[in-house]
């Protein structure tokens, strides 16, 4: 869902609210986060608070918890690299080994919703699609696709994962989603 239709979903779901556009550039490409307005501050995440430093329940802000994970998802990339309230991308990578780990029934489910949840985006890699989460201090990333190489993984046991460098050059070997290297010769 592109923003001018979040805009409006929301807009129609809470007339008694006010979210605003808010245009930023990274690394040459035009981008724009969805802010709602509350008490003279401007919310990218409905999840925290609005000093940004506690957890909040949407309640908090009115908004229903799917319209607040919809609005959180939409302005994820505006946090890590407008705010600058980022993990580094082991910590990405380790959240996705632990969530197999802590429940092994994950491995048969789409992990979609999952890594959007996280941060990840839909990127085109060279006509292939995958998952993928920057780095913006370093410009590395974190590209998720499925073990045969076609793109977007079906489901958990499907990951694998690799670090890539600014100028997209491997950095290391790609790991499963047990944390076993796929690539050890590199």
């Amino acid at each position: 869902m592109d923003t001018n239709q979040l805009q409006q979903l929301l807009s129609a779901a809470y007339p008694n609210m006010t979210f605003e556009q808010l245009a930023y550039t990274h690394q040459g490409a035009e981008r724009v986060a969805l802010l709602l307005q509350k008490n003279g501050m401007a919310i990218h995440d409905p999840t925290v608070s609005e000093c940004g430093r506690f957890g909040a329940e949407p309640y908090f802000y009115g908004m229903t918890e799917n319209h607040a994970r919809m609005l959180r998802r939409h302005n994820l990339h505006y946090e890590r690299t407008q705010v600058q309230c980022f993990e580094d991308l082991q910590a990405i990578k380790a959240s996705v080994l632990r969530a197999v780990a802590s429940d092994p029934d994950r491995l048969h489910q789409d992990p979609k919703e999952f890594l959007l949840d996280l941060g990840f985006e839909e990127y085109n890699s060279g006509g292939v699609m995958v998952y993928r989460i920057d780095d913006p201090s370093t410009g590395q990333q974190l590209l998720v696709f499925d073990n045969e190489g076609d793109g977007i993984p079906a489901t958990f046991a499907d990951i694998e994962m690799a670090r890539y460098g600014a100028d997209e050059s491997l950095l290391g070997p790609a790991i499963d989603i047990h944390g076993k290297l796929v690539y050890p010769d590199l």
